[in-house]
């Protein structure tokens, strides 16, 4: 519930139908497709905010240490913006999975993030983000691991003071119960 910003109180229904569907042992595929309606308190919004949505994901194990998986999306999300009652995003990923060893490995990740903003006003707001990640990753324990990486973000808006541009670094120690 918002506070601030009552008529972003929403209620979301979703229809879809799909496949789980391992066509080898080295290749699945995941595709649901359906419809999403956004309900709000104001009522004027609900013709907008209905669309089909869609997801795909698609695994293949090359070999034993080595994997791609690729994926999609498409539907109505949360805005994240004060001037926009909601968001329509398309968004792809690809990521790529290397063990070294059973305890050290590399996972590389890339997402493109397109955004229609629904501006309270009809004004035109859009985004493109790229996300690229390099992971190391080593298994110490099996309750403990460590992972070193790096992440660059970029986000490109027609709202200029919405660009950034982000490099990280981070160190990760993760221990599990």
């Amino acid at each position: 519930t918002y506070d601030t910003y009552k008529e972003k109180n929403n209620s979301n229904k979703y229809i879809f139908l799909g496949t789980d569907w391992r066509i080898t042992d080295k290749t699945s595929l995941m595709a649901k497709a359906g419809y999403q309606k956004n309900s709000y308190n104001d009522i004027l919004a609900e013709e907008q905010n209905s669309t089909f949505s869609f997801e795909l994901q698609s695994k293949w194990q090359m070999t034993v240490k080595t994997a791609l998986a690729l994926g999609a999306t498409y539907g109505i999300e949360q805005s994240n913006s004060t001037t926009a009652l909601s968001k329509r995003v398309l968004s792809s990923r690809i990521s790529y999975e290397q063990k070294f060893t059973n305890r050290f490995r590399t996972l590389i990740k890339f997402l493109y993030e397109y955004s229609n903003y629904n501006e309270f006003d009809d004004s035109k707001l859009f985004n493109h983000r790229y996300y690229f990640s390099p992971r190391l990753q080593y298994a110490f324990r099996k309750w403990l691991t460590g992972e070193l990486f790096y992440t660059h973000d970029i986000l490109r808006s027609t709202e200029t003071p919405s660009n950034y541009s982000s490099n990280t670094i981070n160190l990760n120690l993760r221990f599990s119960f």
